[in-house]
């Protein structure tokens, strides 16, 4: 992996695939959005603590990049042969959180350990190798399995 192959991965899933869930995608295509996403955050969190506003800059970022990032993770687990929908996994601590806050506070150390988790658990899906053959959710992308050799 190049930093030329991470720019044209990133600029390609933000321009071509913007809110495309139709498809696969292999691991390299994935990770390399993932870890794109965290060297921009990254870097305009420093830019903006320079300028005294150290949240607008990733947030405004995070707003940009999060349909993007939906859809990649679709896309990668449509890649295993799950459907995209089991990352809304992951927003099941949130909704308890929200509720916990407001009425039972001493549970939060107990949702801060279960969001991790459902976090972990999302990610660990899309770690291992997609489908070698076709899927009911298509082909491999050619361009994709290249990558991943």
């Amino acid at each position: 992996m190049t930093v030329k192959s991470l720019v044209t991965n990133f600029t390609y899933l933000m321009t071509r695939k913007y809110c495309c869930v139709h498809g696969r995608a292999g691991r390299a295509e994935y990770w390399q959005w993932v870890l794109a996403c965290l060297l921009i955050f990254w870097t305009l969190g420093l830019v903006g603590h320079c300028f005294h506003h150290p949240y607008l800059p990733p947030f405004l970022f995070f707003l940009a990049a999060f349909l993007p990032g939906f859809c990649a993770a679709s896309r990668r687990l449509h890649d295993r042969g799950l459907s995209g929908w089991w990352q809304l996994l992951g927003l099941i601590p949130i909704a308890g959180y929200i509720f916990a806050r407001s009425f039972f506070p001493s549970l939060m150390p107990f949702l801060a350990a279960a969001s991790a988790a459902a976090f972990l658990i999302v990610m660990a899906l899309c770690v291992p190798k997609g489908d070698p053959g076709e899927n009911k959710y298509g082909a491999p992308d050619c361009k994709t399995k290249e990558h991943e050799k």
